[in-house]
């Protein structure tokens, strides 16, 4: 049944992380030459202006992270299948904090600015959150269905 415990988690999951498409994770700012945002696509000025770094891995990891948890969702039928795809999109998760902080090193270098954190610099950790609870909930029923049949 697609109205399970764990759809509900995936579906917020993915909710969560579409943000980062519109909105900064990381801001740069500096005295002499102003502030930058690190959204998905780049470092952009905060006014909204250029592009001052491409971060096209970046774009591409968030689509599939996205992707992996659609595509999850829809696997309920095959739970063994949803639980490992759960688990890879985990992964690609906390990995996106290993490519967001290259980035950061990468715009502070070139840019010459100070990183802050801001508001939405959290989103993937409660994005993990959430697919950590659509995981146990996955676990949890494929162990129901395997006692079930041991019942038969």
């Amino acid at each position: 049944m697609i109205q399970r415990k764990q759809t509900i988690w995936l579906l917020i999951s993915m909710l969560v992380w579409i943000t980062l498409f519109f909105k900064p994770t990381i801001g740069f700012t500096s005295v002499a030459e102003g502030a930058w945002m690190l959204f998905a696509n780049g470092i952009r000025e905060a006014d909204g202006g250029t592009v001052a770094v491409s971060a096209i891995p970046l774009l591409i990891l968030f689509i599939l992270v996205d992707l992996l948890s659609f595509i999850s969702i829809f696997l309920y039928k095959f739970r063994t299948l949803q639980l490992r795809v759960t688990l890879y999109n985990m992964i690609l998760q906390v990995l996106s904090y290993a490519l967001i902080g290259f980035y950061v090193l990468q715009g502070k270098k070139i840019l010459n600015a100070d990183p802050g954190l801001l508001f939405f610099s959290i989103i993937p950790a409660v994005s993990f959150i959430f697919s950590l609870l659509a995981f146990r909930s996955i676990r949890l029923d494929i162990m129901l269905m395997k006692t079930l049949s041991r019942l038969r």
